[in-house]
């Protein structure tokens, strides 16, 4: 993740990417850019920000890097994004699309030969599995056996890595297990109050309040050494290859004649379990069942099946499969259910209208592991509190609903969420969805009304010690409805990159401050809406709008669009920020409660200043505000401009 070949990364987002907008419509979006600039006397080349305002950290991302160096060049990387998950139909597939965006589609032969190895086909496990002879015919059987022997590679291969000496491991099994555990208890117990946050801190003094700041920034310096070691990648091989064997199970899991199955179904239809080394394995039938406890493996055949799920630290790698029917799945403990912590966490539904109820760290989520929930079809629910719902920390976390009309709703930390060292994706194919972050935890230094969401493709990094990473939302098609408050909707904070990028219909976006391409404090943050008649409304710091040496983008590309907002947004830079507000064509309405700082505003600040953009490249529209129909306009800002053109 972190040694990205970025000359590559250039070609693939200039060659391989197929932009959602022919190649005539970005020359003159090109073009329209240029003359903003030529305005303020300008260069596309001052759309630049430094990677080095601070020390580089051990945990930045290369990839960020360079987009601060480019920030123009996020739309490309939003676009790979969407290219490279277009005919994703699988949990591999969707895991690779994820480390192949990382990594600029770049990999060492060595490691492609690593990986080849752990594809191959496993008809020699490591021991015969499974001991029931009459259900499994030989097909499904050694299929089923390579699954189980990959996920003991996993799980050894994890505790070994993270012991620091997988040779000595081998040899002195216990004494490297003791030293696991350590570790693990040590990191967590320092992480999550860093990430989790209290419903209670509203009725703290503002001393104890500052009291728990200070020994959260004394946690984090103590997790730079902890974790410096403690990367996504040493689970990188093994969980790839899990996810590959669980798909082929699930394959031939489908076929009829694979398995000798009951005649009829019963009240809790599970027909085989067997307990392994790595936890039980359970093969569940077309009738209703009923799962509870940690499993290691449940294969469920159909049914309207209730899962009730635990977290057990001895199971790190776990697999669901369900094939059919209406399924309940919650969560009685944190790290459950498509969660990876110092794991791998899989769950793939095929199909029906499920509800998916979690806690923490759950439903996709990766912390210091792979998480990946996907679901294939229906119309589904999912409710989680915090980094839920495609987020990753020292990992990646991704959810993937290919079909059906879906309803999310988290409170923190959600829907598409990258912090430190980490990825994450919330990754929505098809129909009308509704997405909800926030209402939980309150944001008592800013806003007391007002709750923290920090969701909805959206990167946060812990300042001043550790560089945020990548978090993306998704949403190929449909009306949506996006709703969060404070922070979300293609934002970060701190050397990260957030972006939610919708590509059609007629969606409404509504929050309150730093939301809908926002970056606050060295760091990039975009949002994209490909078609649709949509409305935009927040207070402010959003719409297009980078404060303190960071750049926020908005860019609309069709539809007769409305954008609401107060102060400092529709393209506002500030504290040497970049804010860049595009909409291409429609015809569209901008409406502002100031005009002081708002529609193409760019203060002077330090040595140089700030840069803010606003355009409007076609159609009829209204301003309540600085701007008019076919016309350009500056406010009393240096470095700030706005353009209504007609550009045919």
């Amino acid at each position: 993740m972190r040694k990205i070949v970025l000359i590559l990364f250039c070609l693939i987002c200039f060659i391989c990417c197929e932009i959602s907008f022919s190649q005539f419509e970005q020359n003159k979006l090109d073009s329209a850019l240029a003359l903003a600039l030529k305005c303020m006397k300008l260069t596309k080349e001052d759309l630049s920000l430094r990677n080095d305002y601070v020390e580089v950290d051990i945990f930045r991302e290369s990839l960020i890097n360079y987009l601060m160096k480019h920030p123009l060049k996020t739309i490309s990387a939003a676009e790979l994004w969407l290219d490279l998950n277009q005919n994703c139909s699988s949990a591999t597939n969707l895991y690779f699309a994820a480390r192949d965006f990382e990594t600029g589609l770049a990999m060492k032969e060595e490691d492609l030969r690593i990986y080849l190895e752990y594809f191959r086909p496993d008809y020699s496990p490591i021991l015969e599995f499974p001991k029931e002879k009459k259900i499994f015919k030989p097909e499904i059987k050694g299929v089923f056996a390579g699954l189980y022997t990959k996920m003991v590679n996993n799980d050894s291969s994890i505790k070994a890595r993270v012991a620091k000496d997988e040779v000595l491991y081998k040899k002195s099994k216990e004494n490297y297990l003791k030293t696991y555990y350590t570790k693990i208890g040590s990191i967590k117990q320092k992480v999550l109050p860093i990430i989790l946050e209290d419903v209670n801190d509203e009725f703290k003094s503002a001393e104890q309040l500052d009291l728990e700041q200070k020994s959260e920034e004394e946690l984090a310096k103590q997790l730079i050494d902890l974790t410096s070691s403690v990367y996504h990648e040493i689970f990188s091989y093994n969980a790839g290859a899990t996810m590959h064997s669980a798909e082929a199970l699930l394959s031939r899991a489908k076929r009829p004649n694979l398995l000798e199955l009951p005649k009829k179904s019963k009240p809790n239809d599970i027909i085989w379990s067997q307990k392994t080394s790595i936890g039980e394995f359970i093969l569940g039938g077309k009738g209703s069942s009923h799962y509870t406890g940690s499993p290691a493996l449940i294969i469920d055949l159909g049914g309207d099946d209730i899962y009730e799920l635990s977290y057990d630290s001895t199971v790190s790698t776990q697999v669901i499969i369900d094939l059919g029917g209406n399924d309940t799945y919650k969560a009685l403990t944190d790290f459950c259910l498509a969660s990876g912590f110092f794991g791998t966490g899989i769950l793939i539904d095929e199909e029906g209208d499920d509800i998916y109820s979690g806690k923490n760290f759950c439903l996709g989520s990766g912390l210091f592991g792979v998480g990946i929930l996907l679901d294939k079809k229906g119309n589904d629910k999912y409710f989680g509190d915090t980094f839920t719902q495609g987020a990753g920390a020292w990992g990646i976390g991704i959810l993937a609903d290919l079909d059906g009309a879906d309803n999310y709703n988290g409170a923190l930390h959600a829907q598409g969420f990258g912090g430190v060292a980490g990825f994450g994706s919330l990754i929505d194919k098809a129909d009308n969805d509704n997405y909800f972050a926030g209402g939980k935890y309150k944001d008592i230094l800013r806003y007391k009304e007002h709750y923290l969401s920090l969701s909805q493709g959206f990167s946060y990094g812990i300042r001043p010690y550790m560089s945020g990473g990548v978090g993306l939302l998704l949403d190929y098609a449909g009306n949506d409805g996006y709703v969060t408050d404070i922070f979300g909707q293609g934002a970060s904070y701190w050397w990260g990159w957030g972006c939610l990028y919708d590509k059609e219909g007629n969606d409404f976006y509504q929050a309150f401050q730093y939301a809908q391409g926002s970056a606050t404090h060295m760091t990039l943050g975009t949002l994209i809406d490909g078609a649709g008649d949509d409305i935009y409304s927040s207070k402010g710091v959003s719409q297009g709008c980078g404060h303190d040496w960071a750049c926020g983008i908005l860019l609309d590309n069709s539809g007769n669009d409305n954008y609401y907002a107060n102060d400092l947004s529709q393209g506002a830079g500030n504290a040497n920020g970049i804010g860049i507000f595009i909409d291409q064509a429609g015809d569209d309405g901008y409406y502002v409660k100031s005009k002081t700082n708002t529609q193409g505003y760019g203060n002077p600040r330090r040595e140089y200043g700030s840069i803010g953009i606003f355009i409007d490249m076609l159609g009829k529209d209204k301003y309540d505000g600085n701007g008019c129909d076919s016309c350009w306009w500056s406010i009393d800002s240096k470095w700030g401009v706005g353009l209504d053109l007609e550009m045919k």
